[in-house]
């Protein structure tokens, strides 16, 4: 499992105490949650800042490049670039000289076909946190602000000029551990950082929750409970009217960070929550159930279902399935079905 020590300072009441990574992990190993790696995220960011776009026109000796001029606070830039997603006031992840991509590309100033370009505008594949590398990462969208009827989320105002990792959450080290089977109270950053209190002897801030006084039946939608042995207790809440928007980019990446893949705001939270507190979670498109009705129970010896990483799972009756009247549409507590 991964952590990040920035997720765990959270829980923490250090006042003016410093925590060192490196005695962290050897108090940690100590008691009996092993360290295996310590990564320095942060460290791969090394002159990765956010510009912005002020002008662009079509590079003279090349068709399919522009010629950039993008604001970092105290100068312009002259940089070409090869993408086409991106537009005037557009903000951006900038490599300065100096800076060395995830594929291991150093960014000098060169003369591309005649013209000086004084850095590169990043796609998420060369920042390391994403797979698509169609075109560079534009910041803009991690900035819109969702006022829909039951939700708000919060605008994040990138500063031009500033470290792209301080910003986006990436500023961070990672720690590896290995959980034994008799500590699954630390299969989870709360769990974490209640160990690492005691370690240190500082206090321990756990999540306080708002509950409400009142339990919101929905009348017709069902959870049936049928094997208390394996389930003693399954609750869910229905939300709709759900903001089409990202994540929110310092959640994307903390999420990342921990070898999460981040899928949409939905899919992110649900995993964000699970991390952070050890509480397996999952979401259902109710409109896709066959059912109003979520049923827990053994599985079907022989029974299938097709995950959401695309495998198709064979089950047997020694396993817990969530399931809707038709068939499992997740396993418990492992993975969730593709088709809902």
């Amino acid at each position: 499992m991964k952590i990040t020590l920035n997720w765990v300072k959270e829980f923490l009441d250090l006042k003016d105490k410093e925590l060192v990574p490196e005695e962290v992990a050897s108090l940690l190993t100590m008691s009996g949650t092993e360290v295996k790696k310590i990564e320095d995220f942060g460290s791969k960011y090394k002159n990765f800042i956010v510009g912005q776009i002020i002008d662009f026109y079509p590079h003279p000796n090349a068709d399919k490049l522009s010629v950039c001029k993008v604001d970092i606070k105290n100068k312009v830039l002259n940089i070409v670039c090869g993408a086409t997603n991106f537009k005037k006031d557009d903000k951006v992840v900038v490599a300065l000289e100096g800076a060395v991509t995830s594929q291991g590309l150093k960014i000098k100033h060169t003369r591309l076909r005649g013209i000086l370009s004084e850095g590169m505008l990043c796609s998420e594949i060369e920042l390391g946190i994403g797979n698509d590398a169609d075109g560079i990462m534009v910041l803009n969208n991690y900035e819109e602000l969702s006022n829909s009827k039951n939700y708000v989320l919060p605008k994040q105002n990138l500063k031009i000029g500033e470290s792209f990792a301080q910003q986006a959450g990436l500023d961070d080290i990672v720690f590896e551990l290995e959980i034994t089977p008799n500590r699954p109270d630390c299969l989870s950053i709360m769990g974490i950082a209640r160990e690492v209190s005691a370690l240190l002897k500082v206090g321990f801030m756990p999540l306080k929750y708002k509950f409400d006084d009142e339990i919101n039946l929905v009348n017709n939608f069902l959870i049936e409970i049928s094997d208390y042995l394996l389930c003693t207790r399954y609750s869910a809440k229905i939300f709709s009217d759900i903001p089409a928007v990202k994540s929110p980019l310092w959640l994307k990446n903390r999420l990342i960070l921990c070898d999460y893949r981040p899928v949409d705001l939905v899919v992110d939270l649900t995993n964000y929550v699970m991390h952070e507190v050890g509480q397996p979670m999952h979401a259902f498109d109710k409109e896709l159930l066959h059912s109003n009705k979520i049923i827990i129970r053994r599985a079907v010896n022989n029974e299938s279902i097709l995950c959401i990483d695309n495998n198709k799972r064979v089950l047997n009756e020694s396993m817990l399935v969530i399931a809707d009247e038709k068939k499992a549409v997740a396993i418990a507590g492992i993975i969730g079905g593709k088709d809902t």
